[in-house]
């Protein structure tokens, strides 16, 4: 466990400066109600993630991460939740974190505040 914390501290230090739009290489991926999880815009599995990550991992991509806010107490979704950043520290991918589904906001790292992506 400490393995992975580790990993994501510097994937989250690696993505403190994310574009404004996903690049080519980049995943958008999120968790809905009932431990659905999106890829790129359509329900997927944890395979599918996989795979897409392996892609992105030698395409230098990284992680556009959602997660509805309703999930938060269902132990599916935190097990899904918990299998995705598993997912993310095994194939080294920085993650930028957003709290909506159009990832227009994404989380400061460093104190966690919420700001707009910049519409460059």
């Amino acid at each position: 466990m400490f393995g992975v914390l580790a990993a994501l501290t510097i994937a989250f230090t690696a993505a403190a400066q994310t574009p404004p739009h996903p690049r080519p290489q980049d995943v958008q991926v999120g968790i809905v109600h009932e431990a659905v999880v999106i890829l790129d815009g359509h329900p997927s599995t944890l395979a599918d993630v996989d795979a897409r990550f392996r892609t992105a991992e030698k395409a230098g991509g990284m992680v556009w991460y959602f997660r509805d806010p309703s999930t938060a107490k269902s132990d599916a979704d935190m097990q899904a939740a918990h299998q995705l950043f598993d997912l993310i520290a095994r194939h080294h991918l920085s993650i930028t974190l957003s709290s909506k589904s159009d990832y227009s906001d994404y989380v400061d790292m460093q104190d966690g505040s919420l700001h707009p992506r910049s519409a460059q």
